[in-house]
């Protein structure tokens, strides 16, 4: 799944994988991604998934995406900003979030 402009994708799993069909939300089962869209996302609750799973994350061409361990954007945070092409980040874990991740930002389309 690739975000389009002013949107993010954010995975439960490290590189991106996918282990459920997103076809079967219909039935209630949870996937393990959610697409977002331009927002703020102040609990995991409102970002859909469950308590603190993300481990990567792909951003939208002209996106800037923060992620927070804490409600509410509180630090510690990191940020990313995508180009024209889009940007991936394949481990949270190299940037101490991997699973820490509560809260979500999501700013854009602008490219810088």
């Amino acid at each position: 799944m690739y975000p389009g402009p002013g949107q993010v994708v954010l995975f439960t799993e490290a590189n991106f994988n996918v282990p459920c069909n997103p076809e079967l939300r219909q039935f209630g089962v949870t996937c393990d991604h959610i697409m977002k869209d331009v927002g703020e996302y102040p609990t995991t609750a409102e970002v859909g998934l469950q308590n603190d799973p993300i481990s990567s994350i792909r951003v939208g061409p002209c996106t800037h995406v923060e992620a927070c361990s804490h409600d509410d954007f509180s630090e510690p945070c990191v940020s990313f900003d995508a180009p024209w092409e889009g940007r991936a980040i394949e481990a949270l874990s190299s940037h101490n979030m991997n699973n820490r991740v509560t809260s979500v930002r999501i700013r854009g389309p602008m490219c810088w």
